[in-house]
């Protein structure tokens, strides 16, 4: 029991005297923003206190977590004076340099010589010795009467600023930084030497009066953000004892921009405390910050402090702490310890004391989920005589709250918060259950519950205008655009009404101009402090990932109450290529049990998100900017090279090309533009455009598709408007497309082969991903899925009629249909190309296929359009048991499998395949067993089966992952015999600590499978490809997220290995070496086969444990049956319809058969009947 243990840990602590005048005073180990460091982060913290009458100096002295390693933490030189208080963050940071101290020496509104000039000003303006008398002085900032400024100036070019200072000590000058809050571009200088530059690249090294900014940039402090640092170098080698200048040009992006800021802040860090330090608090410098190497546990653990010789001065047992609670010293007895739910860093403890926690939770009648009617809920305390308080408003309970006192009445959609409250005493758990009634939604529900004055308090709310707003759109200064995080609830109902994740959070405003949209964007943190780090289930059916630390509610940005996915769009249409999308499900929002509209579900763009998107990447090694260089996560020292060089630099020189391959990704580059000019988006390239590398030598700039929204003429504009002029234009305006946006572009189509490249990969895009058909038919997708809920929507937010919004999703088609034309225009008029052409394809797809440039052709006859001033490339793949013989509809290199051909009107190019006799086709992949969690882990392996008549010699063969780079090769004489085994490990001890006698073992293999997306293929020694498989945890691939240890199992090896539907999950340990658990007998076999049709879905969960759910969707009302079967095809259960008027049927299976005894675990099957239709699939049940 908590309490029980806190009481423990109070009497453990006094045991220890206070006596000793340097002890540890307060502690808190959840920090959900009681005060954050100086990195913005919420770091857990410990409070040391002098108590004593003379100064302690702390050098040796050490702090730890483990009682073995007292010095895991060593304080440096450093005194903590008489009466003083220490705040030490437990960040895991390592900080031990000892604090010095900051003094912002040039600030808001001080007095700056400016001039705005109309000729350029002599070289020596930046120096101290320039005669500047003739200049005006003016407050700081500076600008053009857009609300952030102190002196009005009017600027059309730029504007050039002196401010002269002192500095009685250079050599105490350890830190010296510089921000600068401005629009658009500026270079700063200090006593001449150029210590910083923003939106300035290629403007020369001392840019003339007249240049423009090299980009857009938007003030930052009007909008209560921060503005930018820069860290200034060796500060010595700049500074000087006695008078120093600091100068600063500022330029605008354009003649025509009204908005030019110039807000410059210089803070110097010294070992000598100035006396009377200025302390600007929206630079967030700080004074004092130690932190440990170490983080606090929230559940609990001890902390030491212990003395240069080894003694050990103080300790104290934590016990577990709810969030935001501390654990300190009694201010009224310091040798007793109590908690605090009003902690006090860095001043004495005060505040109402509390003894312990209460232990248990209230129990509620019924979960949290969607209801079709109103209902009374009930809800029960686990020990007699407890009292539970609740709220319906979203709001935390507290003792003022309202008592549980028989059922609660739901006549509408309601959130329920309880939790057991008890004097003197922590208070209990809060359990949250919305109960949305609502019907059964064809879309998931998610419910936002929090503090009422979190949302909506004027001067608090992060959902209000309040006290900074501002009348131009999107008023800047607002509550929203703050960055303010709160607390909340997080749940999210599936389809079929069922809660599948709860969980407290963080929530912030989220998104751009959007914001100022009376439905505003969210987004969503999971952190320990909250309890929980991450959202652990698969929210988008589409992506194999289920876990999240980070979920946004977009409101669709720009396409608010328009399409209301475009975006989403965007990101299916180009999953699967070459650079990173946000996954995206549509979805009803309830806020405080208020109906609020439909919002997408998003991936949040950040490391996080990158690290799960790419198996191999770790998350604290990658650098993300965005627009022309701005740092989100790392440094944008590569990105700056790699651009002033481009500037400088013809990349029609080969050696100059092949350098720029070594900074980016250029399949990523030409998959990424490709698409953005495909669609027409009319907010790009100089907005929204993200891109990331790892920080190591491999590393290359990939991009990011995000914020779509202003595609497909949403702003007007015409289909045949061309996209590609507008991202190569060299003198492009400051929005949307300004010379830095399409430098890359621009200088890599001097490469011929660049050019080529680019021109057949956008080629093979419009004659795929971007076929009319295609996009036409993902449209109707999105629209389908919201076309339910969007009236209600529309109806909530004034957003006009469901049939504007056809018509808007109308033009979209109206789009799709005829974009794929002009862009080929445009690329015939980019180029001065001829008229492309049209090349049909063939080839018998049992035998083998075609590889056009970067497509993989499987259905014949095919046909693509292609320029003739570009080659292709054409290679035939044979199937495994086939050889290529020759082309047909060539002349020239007809014998060869890779072929160049120049494109001609009408021609038919035929690969001609015939059967090589070797039999390899016989070899299948069979079982795979990866990432097992298991206490018996027996690592990685693979199965092959041969299933003919045959002995096949596989040495020289390999065994890859989806890295062709991982490998493992069989020895020479390595022979698979017919109807047998082999088995191949990633580790053979712990393969054979579990599984014994298993025949035909080889290994080990260096690379590991992963869990949820990977591909194992099979490779001859003459590297034709023998079999492969592609899995992930989507259905209809079996899905998993248990700790047993388990293997996926082909049910027949006769069957498609590559379709997720003929492969399930084994029962506990698996089959290595020997047939498989569920290879299906006739009886089943010969039922219809598993598909992946609509029509009858995978049940959720599975596997399952009690009960399952089966949703299927029927053509047309009618009577169905639900029938549960046995590997040997016996009906163990026959589930009948309720409801014979509805298409979208959801029917539960309890895991029982007819005589109401619960099926053992294994493999079973659910076949669906109605109306002629036959349909079935595999579902396992385990443990």
């Amino acid at each position: 029991m908590k309490f029980f243990f806190l009481a423990i840990c109070m009497a453990f602590t006094a045991l220890f005297s206070t006596a000793q005048p340097f002890r540890i005073n307060e502690v808190m180990s959840s920090n959900g923003g009681v005060i954050t460091d100086m990195d913005g982060d919420t770091s857990d913290w410990i409070e040391l206190f002098n108590s004593g009458t003379t100064a302690v100096n702390l050098n040796g002295f050490g702090l730890s977590d483990k009682k073995d390693q007292p010095f895991e933490w060593i304080f440096p030189d450093y005194k903590v004076s008489p009466g003083e208080y220490l705040l030490v963050f437990a960040s895991g940071k390592d900080r031990r340099i000892a604090p010095v101290n900051w003094n912002t020496i040039i600030s808001s509104g001080d007095d700056w010589k400016y001039l705005v000039p109309v000729a350029e000003p002599t070289d020596n303006w930046r120096i101290s010795s320039f005669d500047d008398s003739s200049w005006k002085t003016g407050k700081s900032g500076f600008g053009m009467a857009d609300n952030d400024d102190a002196t009005i100036v009017t600027v059309n070019k730029s504007i050039f600023l002196r401010k002269k200072f002192n500095i009685d000590n250079a050599a105490s000058v350890r830190q010296l930084i510089l921000h600068m809050d401005y629009d658009d571009g500026f270079v700063a200088y200090l006593n001449g030497v150029e210590i910083a530059r923003a939106q300035m690249v290629g403007r020369g090294d001392l840019p003339r009066f007249d240049i423009q900014a090299s980009g857009q940039h938007e003030a930052l402090m009007y909008q209560g953000i921060a503005p930018e640092k820069f860290v200034i170098a060796n500060p010595a080698l700049v500074l000087k004892t006695g008078e120093n200048i600091l100068s600063i040009q500022v330029h605008n992006v354009d003649l025509t921009s009204s908005d030019l800021s110039a807000i410059p802040f210089l803070s110097v860090e010294t070992t000598e405390k100035a006396l009377a330090p200025r302390i600007v608090s929206v630079l967030a410098l700080g004074n004092q910050e130690f932190h440990t190497n170490f983080k606090l546990d929230a559940d609990g653990e001890s902390l030491y402090l212990t003395n240069p010789l080894g003694t050990m001065t103080d300790s104290v047992r934590i016990g577990a702490l709810k969030i935001n609670y501390s654990y300190g010293r009694s201010s009224k007895d310091a040798a007793q310890w109590v908690i605090y739910s009003t902690s006090t860093p860095g001043i004495i403890n005060s505040g109402e004391e509390l003894s312990g926690e209460m232990t248990g939770k209230p129990v509620f009648s019924y979960p949290g989920g969607v209801y079709p009617a109103s209902m009374k809920v009930s809800i029960s305390a686990p020990i007699k005589g407890d009292t539970i308080y609740y709220t319906t408003d979203g709001s935390v309970p507290t003792a003022s709250s309202l008592k549980v006192v028989g059922e609660i009445n739901i006549p509408t959609s309601k959130v329920l918060k309880a939790r057991i409250i008890k004097a003197g005493m922590v208070p209990g758990e809060i359990v949250t259950n919305s109960y949305l009634i609502y019907g059964n939604s064809k879309m998931p529900v998610v419910s936002i519950s929090m503090n009422p004055n979190d949302l909506w308090d004027y001067n608090t709310g992060i959902y209000v205008d309040g006290p900074n707003w501002t009348a131009d759109n999107p008023h800047f200064g607002a509550n929203y655009w703050q960055d303010w995080e709160r607390a909340c609830h997080f749940e999210l109902m599936e389809t079929t009404g069922n809660k599948v994740i709860d969980v407290d959070a963080g929530i912030k405003i989220f998104g751009n101009w959007s914001r100022a949209n009376p439905q505003k964007s969210l987004a969503f943190y999971c952190k320990k402090a909250y309890g929980y780090d991450e959202m652990n289930y698969k929210i988008f059916n589409d992506r194999p990932y289920d876990k999240f630390k980070n979920v946004v509610l977009r409101n669709s940005g720009n396409d608010w109450n328009n399409s209301m996915f475009r975006d989403g769009l965007m990101s299916g249409l180009t999953y699967g290529l070459n650079f990173d999308q946000q996954a995206f499900r549509p979805a009803t929002i309830f806020l405080n049990g208020e109906y609020w509209g439909i919002q997408n579900i998003r991936e949040k763009i950040n490391e996080h998100m990158i690290a799960q998107h790419h198996s191999d990447v770790d998350e604290n090694n990658i650098t993300m900017l965005e627009n022309d260089g701005t740092v989100i996560v790392g440094s944008d020292t590569d990105y700056r090279t790699m651009m002033s060089f481009l500037a400088s630099n013809s990349l029609a020189n080969q050696t100059n090309y092949t350098k720029m391959l070594g900074w980016i990704d250029v399949n990523s580059f030409i998959d990424y533009f490709s698409s953005q000019i495909y669609c027409r988006n009319g907010d790009w390239p100089g907005n929204n455009i993200r891109f990331w590398k790892t920080n190591d030598l491999t590393g290359r700039w990939r991009w990011i598709m995000y914020d779509t929204d202003a595609i497909m003429n949403l702003w007007g504009g015409s289909v045949t408007d061309n996209s590609l002029a507008a991202a190569t234009d060299p003198n492009g305006p400051g929005w949307p497309n300004p010379p830095w946006s399409t430098l890359i572009l621009r200088k890599l189509l001097e490469n011929t082969g660049f050019r080529n490249q680019f021109v057949n990969r956008f080629a093979d895009l419009l004659n795929s991903n971007f076929l009319a058909d295609r996009v036409n038919k993902a449209i109707d997708q999105k629209r389908d899925a919201i076309t339910d809920e969007i009236a209600q929507h529309l109806l909530k937010w004034n957003g006009g009629s469901k049939t504007n919004w056809l018509n808007n999703v109308q033009q979209m088609k109206n789009f799709a249909t005829a974009r794929p034309s002009y862009v080929f225009g445009h690329i015939k008029g980019k180029f001065t190309f001829q008229n492309q052409q049209i090349i049909t394809a063939q080839a018998d797809s049992m035998q083998g296929l075609i590889q056009l440039n970067s497509l993989k052709l499987s259905n014949f006859p095919w046909k693509g359009s292609y320029f003739p001033d570009v080659p292709i490339t054409l290679t035939a793949l044979p199937k495994v048991g086939y050889k290529f013989v020759k082309w047909t509809g060539i002349t020239t290199g007809s014998d060869l499998a890779t072929v160049k051909v120049v494109p001609q009107g009408n021609m038919v190019l035929t690969a001609v395949f015939e059967k090589d006799g070797n039999h390899y086709q016989d070899i299948v992949i069979n079982e795979i067993s990866f990432n097992n969690a298991a206490t018996a882990d027996p690592g990685d392996w693979i199965e092959l089966t041969n299933t003919g008549q045959y002995d096949i010699d596989i040495s020289g063969w390999k065994v890859t992952d989806s890295d062709p780079n991982h490998q493992y090769i069989f020895a020479a004489s390595t022979i698979l015999k017919a109807n047998e085994y082999v088995v191949v490990s990633s580790d053979l001890i712990k393969f054979n600590s579990v599984f014994t006698g298993v025949k035909n073992l080889y290994g080990p293999f260096n690379f590991g499978l992963s869990s949820t997306l990977d591909a194992v293929r099979l490779y001859s020694r003459e590297e034709q490809l023998v079999d492969e498989v592609n899995y992930t945890n989507i259905s209809p691939w079996p899905t998993s997220s248990f700790d047993e240890l388990w293997s996926l199992e082909l049910t027949n090896p006769t069957l498609d290995n590559n379709s997720g539907a003929n492969w399930v999950l084994s029962i506990k340990n698996g089959t290595p070496g020997s047939r498989n658990t569920p290879y299906i007998v006739a009886a089943v076999d010969n039922l219809p086969a598993a598909t992946n049709s609509s029509v009858l879905m995978q049940n959720y969960p599975n596997p399952f444990n009690e009960g399952t759910y089966i949703e299927f969707k029927l053509p047309q009302p009618g009577e169905y049956r639900i029938s549960i079967l046995d590997v040997n095809g016996r009906i163990l259960r026959i589930l009948k319809g309720e409801d014979q008027m509805a298409t979208d049927q959801t029917i539960y299976w309890d895991g029982k058969d007819d005589s109401g005894r619960a099926v053992i675990t294994g493999v079973y099957f659910y076949r669906l009947e109605a109306a002629g239709l036959r349909e079935m699939k595999q579902m396992v049940k385990m443990k």
